[in-house]
């Protein structure tokens, strides 16, 4: 009976919460009216009810607001009303979805780079989980300079009790010191890091757990890769040993000239026009496009094939250049944006404070930032209760042990053609 009691004034503690009064979900909406306003938003959950919970009640505050979990359905055209360009699907401006909330559902394998903004509404102890939500949107194709990325974090007396940001600065750490920063999320071996990290937390992947999957255009590839290896095994191989520069042409009723490159660990495919205009991106209708039988015979390439590879070559480089370039000045961002705070205190402040901030911000400036002094400052930025005095002397905690930077030129990367195909 004592335990039923127990448990009786659990419930009752918790059963009448209004939302009003709940500081995260009014601080998520603060952002959304403020800061991030007007920009593609999607928000990431670990659990179902609270998916719910975040949708039912930004609804009542947002349009094109809506949610999606295992029990809801219609997971793939949700995904693709927030994010029609990425993958080709017609909606009107009515039907798109602005801001999307999600559990683990649509953290893999799927393009949603329409959004620019993600939050992290609770924090999960496996940094992977949150590099895969974060490859959601930040991907090749992107139409984004920047993207956004808001973590939750426990607050102090929870931390106390689960460390879970200790954890998974602890986990990030551990993957950087042995497979690199996770800087590029489409590469050649996203798949085999994927696989290693998961082997690390001894995990089992998570994916979609309905019907659509099993009809969908990764899962159909797949399995075609795996019957070409049994079934073709011997050509298989040949293929693997075929020379860069590889050409070849298709009949086919969509005419055009198909390019395979690389840059480093950077891979593209696009379909262009005889002309070296871009007219497909998606790799899986491409693909679709290539799909062809044994028994059809080769076909000479078009005549304007190699002019064309030359074209898409220099399109295709210019983008990783510009992607590299954001990415470089990515850490740049975190530190602006606490300069302009620092400046904001200044005013009114005497002499002596504000050349103690003068000098706080070029320390800060100069400094090279490890992953604890970025998480530090990201949550230091949302801290709007601080004091003048106390925002910088909690920055100054932050920066007094950093070493500087050092600026390293940066080293213009160059494209190359794998394989190309003219269909004609």
């Amino acid at each position: 009976m004592k335990k039923i009691k127990i448990f009786e004034e659990i419930y009752n503690l918790v059963a009448y919460l209004d939302p009003t009064k709940d500081d995260k979900l009014n601080q998520l909406i603060f952002y959304l009216k403020n800061e991030i306003k007007g920009k593609k938003t999607i928000i990431f959950t670990e659990f179902a009810s609270t998916a719910k919970y975040l949708g039912e009640n930004l609804k009542k505050i947002f349009n094109k607001v809506d949610f999606v979990t295992q029990d809801t359905g219609n997971v793939m055209t949700k995904a693709k009303r927030f994010s029609p360009k990425s993958n080709n699907f017609k909606c009107s401006k009515d039907e798109e979805i602005d801001i999307l909330v999600s559990t683990e559902i649509l953290s893999e394998g799927l393009n949603l780079q329409d959004g620019k903004v993600i939050f992290n509404y609770d924090l999960h102890w496996n940094p992977v989980r949150i590099i895969q939500r974060i490859g959601r949107i930040d991907r090749i194709g992107s139409s984004n300079d920047e993207i956004w990325v808001y973590n939750f974090f426990p607050q102090k007396e929870a931390e106390k009790e689960i460390g879970i940001e200790k954890k998974v600065t602890q986990r990030i750490e551990e993957i950087i010191k042995n497979y690199g920063a996770d800087e590029k999320t489409i590469t050649e071996n996203e798949q085999t890091i994927r696989k290693k990290l998961f082997q690390i937390y001894t995990e089992d992947k998570k994916s979609l757990q309905e019907e659509e999957k099993s009809s969908s255009k990764s899962t159909y590839f797949r399995h075609q890769w795996l019957k070409l290896k049994k079934d073709f095994s011997e050509e298989y191989k040949k293929a693997l040993e075929l020379p860069e520069m590889t050409v070849c042409g298709l009949d086919h009723e969509k005419k055009g000239v198909v390019v395979f490159l690389r840059c480093d660990d950077y891979f593209k495919i696009y379909l262009s026009s005889y002309s070296g205009e871009i007219i497909e991106k998606d790799d899986w209708q491409i693909l679709k496009y290539l799909e062809t039988s044994k028994d059809k015979k080769p076909k000479e390439i078009h005549s304007n094939h190699l002019k064309v590879l030359e074209k898409i070559r220099q399109k295709f480089e210019e983008e990783i250049n510009k992607r590299e370039y954001h990415r470089s000045t990515y850490q740049e961002k975190i530190k602006e944006q606490i300069i302009k705070r620092l400046e904001r205190i200044k005013h009114g402040q005497s002499k002596v404070f504000k050349t103690e901030v003068d000098e706080v911000s070029y320390k800060l400036r100069k400094a090279k930032l490890d992953i604890k002094a970025k998480t530090k400052l990201r949550s230091l930025r949302s801290q709007y209760a601080l004091l003048p005095k106390e925002f910088l002397e909690k920055v100054k905690e932050v920066v007094e042990n950093l070493k500087e930077e050092e600026k390293k030129p940066s080293v213009k990367k160059f494209a190359q053609i794998v394989i190309s195909e003219s269909l004609v």
